[in-house]
């Protein structure tokens, strides 16, 4: 959780970047950007939730299925919780940006790159395999035996740079700011 805490954190800081760099409203982007992976916090509370003194289920094998349903998940947790259905619009489609046959939605756009940003800046959902990071917790060690999970595919980032209008020079003075973030002290706690 505090992995996920950290990446959702990064991930809000880096979507209103984004937006400083598009048309986009910076403090909706920051809200889909704290929400966007609650699906997965939600998934991980149920999964968690045993009766005292029985184990949690090992969480290796579960990954790839709580990636493919925490955008949806998230979704309606956001439904539930009342809020507008533009910002549960954006975080169920946080990962495939297009709605329905044409339409891809600019702050769902919004999130998908920053959490990208974020992947690069090694504030994603797990720490880079670079040999650097020992995950010390076993639910984590069992999320770096997937790859991709939590991560858009290369057609779908092209697709949320297109919406956005981020042309490569454009999206290069993002990744330039999303660095500087990083880099300070507010990037630096995550």
């Amino acid at each position: 959780m505090d992995s996920l805490r950290r990446h959702c954190r990064a991930t809000a800081h880096l979507s209103r970047i984004v937006s400083q760099h598009t048309s986009k409203a910076e403090d909706q982007a920051f809200l889909c950007g704290l929400l966007h992976d609650v699906g997965i916090a939600g998934i991980l509370l149920v999964l968690g939730d045993v009766e005292r003194g029985k184990k949690p289920p090992d969480l290796t094998p579960l990954w790839p299925a709580i990636d493919a349903a925490h955008a949806k998940a998230g979704a309606r947790m956001v439904v539930l919780w009342g809020l507008p259905p533009e910002i549960a619009m954006a975080v169920g489609a946080h990962h495939q940006v297009r709605i329905g046959a044409d339409f891809d939605h600019p702050v769902a756009a919004t999130i998908c790159l920053a959490e990208a940003l974020a992947t690069e800046l090694d504030l994603g959902l797990a720490p880079s395999r670079d040999g650097e990071h020992e995950p010390t917790e076993p639910d984590l060690a069992g999320l770096l035996l997937h790859d991709g999970i939590d991560k858009s595919d290369a057609v779908t980032l092209g697709r949320a740079r297109e919406a956005l209008a981020l042309d490569e020079p454009k999206y290069d003075l993002v990744r330039l700011s999303a660095a500087k973030w990083a880099q300070s002290a507010d990037g630096a706690a995550g």
